[in-house]
């Protein structure tokens, strides 16, 4: 048991790298069935032990510690989820912490829906973009807006936020405080923006409690959360398959007829260019056709990464430039590993080095723009797409490439591209990828023509980045669900 928890604490594979960094092809699905088979192991010893002490001990440790990196592996993680759930709320309520609550009689005399949206902050970055045009425009009429955080750093956008809201509150430290202060401001509904599913934060800690009549998440947890206390899971008709969705999760899937994200990028959208690039500065001729991608370091596996360097072997004269380390993922990366293993699959298929250019992180999305305006295809990760990430290329109307299996998790990038109109740019296997990849690198009429195209969708505000339309899809939800709440209390 001991070295299981290791696996878990340390967030190592077998062979000792670090979680997210694969060394191998089929590394990641090593890795799910060795965190299944943990998670299943400590579940059944908990809750076959209820009261012993070595029990509560291994609850609480992986409560606090344990690490679950599972965003990459194409299986079905509802399980694992549930069990995870259960394991961390039998750790809280071992240590006297009351997550279940009954909400009084809802006051007759109260007529606006009470919503509470909550986040570690209000900071710029992808969280914040996709959570804005959640409240931003609802009809203050119909709703009172309730901002929770747990962390200011007094960014311009955090005020932006919050006059966006009716009240923006800091929570207190303690745990215990927190649950009190929220659930005394009585809520109908809690939006629950920040990532509830990768390790345990403050915020997944808030949400193994009711907190509200009706708890909801989004797409910022990319994986169903298995808690009891979330009750709706929102994503897309577009992202969702219709066939088995349900089946992914443990929360009741909601799904909009748009995009299951909308990003507002509020004053970030005024940011100006702080770096110089150019193809000469980074030694690309302009005759070069360049792939890029901005898809994280972890999103990278070696399965992407041997697709991408077979792209660039049947494109002469083509290389592949990347901006990996975006610090809102983690504050660094291993990148001299990173560097050798992706040397390594060069050499492979005979490709040189020089054709692989890496950019540090760069400081903002003017920078990124400006980086993006140097290629000529976006190559987009799979099985965990982007979506943020995949905003920036389309602004700048790159033809892009992006896979979609059956998740939801693999299916964002794609939806984006169904709501544009361009299923021709959407992949299903490791082949056909490489095939458009490799027919847009040796055709530049047939990438103009793409360019045409992205370019009219995007002049037309999509939806997902209108935010009032996007507040309006959302009104509508909360309304919704809400009478359906109040219908089963009245029965």
């Amino acid at each position: 048991m001991l070295s299981e928890l290791e696996i878990l604490e340390k967030g190592t594979t077998e062979n000792g790298q670090p979680v997210g960094f694969f060394r191998q092809i089929g590394d990641v699905e090593s890795y799910y069935e060795q965190t299944q088979k943990v998670v299943n192991d400590i579940h059944s010893f908990i809750f076959q032990n209820p009261n012993n002490q070595t029990a509560h001990q291994i609850a609480k440790w992986f409560t606090l510690k344990a690490k679950l990196f599972l965003y990459f592996s194409q299986e079905n993680l509802k399980e694992i989820y549930q069990k995870r759930a259960e394991i961390i709320e039998f750790a809280l309520k071992i240590e006297g912490y009351q997550v279940d609550y009954d909400f009084p009689e809802r006051g007759g005399d109260r007529q606006k829906i009470r919503l509470g949206i909550i986040a570690n902050n209000f900071e710029p970055h992808p969280e914040t973009f996709a959570t804005l045009p959640v409240y931003k425009h609802l009809n203050r009429e119909e709703f009172e807006i309730i901002l929770y955080y747990l962390q200011a750093s007094g960014h311009p956008l955090e005020r932006y936020c919050y006059d966006h809201a009716d009240a923006a509150i800091e929570l207190p430290e303690d745990l215990e405080l927190q649950v009190k202060a929220i659930r005394k401001d009585d809520l109908d509904i809690l939006f629950i923006s920040t990532n509830i599913t990768s390790q345990t934060n403050a915020i997944t800690l808030l949400a193994f409690h009711r907190l509200a009549r009706i708890q909801i998440v989004g797409m910022n947890s990319p994986v169903t959360t298995g808690m009891r206390h979330i009750d709706r899971y929102i994503s897309s008709k577009l992202t969702d398959s219709e066939t088995n969705a349900k089946e992914h999760y443990t929360e009741k899937l909601v799904t909009l007829d748009g995009p299951d994200q909308c990003f507002d990028f509020a004053i970030e959208k005024e940011l100006s260019v702080t770096t110089t690039i150019s193809r000469k500065e980074l030694n690309i001729d302009e005759n070069t056709v360049v792939y890029i991608s901005g898809a994280n370091f972890y999103k990278i596996i070696p399965e992407v990464e041997a697709t991408w360097v077979k792209i660039i072997a049947q494109v002469p004269n083509s290389m592949l430039l990347l901006y990996p380390f975006n610090p809102n993922w983690a504050p660094t990366y291993p990148i001299e590993a990173f560097k050798e293993r992706f040397f390594a699959t060069l050499s492979k298929y005979g490709v040189s080095e020089k054709r692989l250019c890496l950019l540090n992180a760069l400081p903002n999305r003017a920078d990124i723009k400006e980086c993006l305006k140097l290629a000529n295809i976006y190559l987009d990760a799979y099985p965990f797409s982007g979506m943020t990430s995949l905003i920036d290329p389309l602004q700048i109307c790159l033809p892009t490439v992006v896979m979609q299996k059956e998740s939801a998790r693999s299916r964002r990038g794609a939806s984006l591209l169904r709501y544009l109109e361009m299923p021709e740019l959407i992949a299903d296997s490791e082949d056909t990828y490489i095939q458009l990849a490799v027919n847009l690198g040796n055709n530049s009429d047939l990438r103009a023509v793409y360019r045409d195209r992205i370019e009219t969708k995007m002049q037309a505000n999509p939806q997902f980045l209108d935010s009032r339309y996007y507040s309006s899809q959302m009104g509508y939800l909360f309304q919704k669900v809400f009478q359906e709440y109040l219908e089963l209390v009245m029965n």
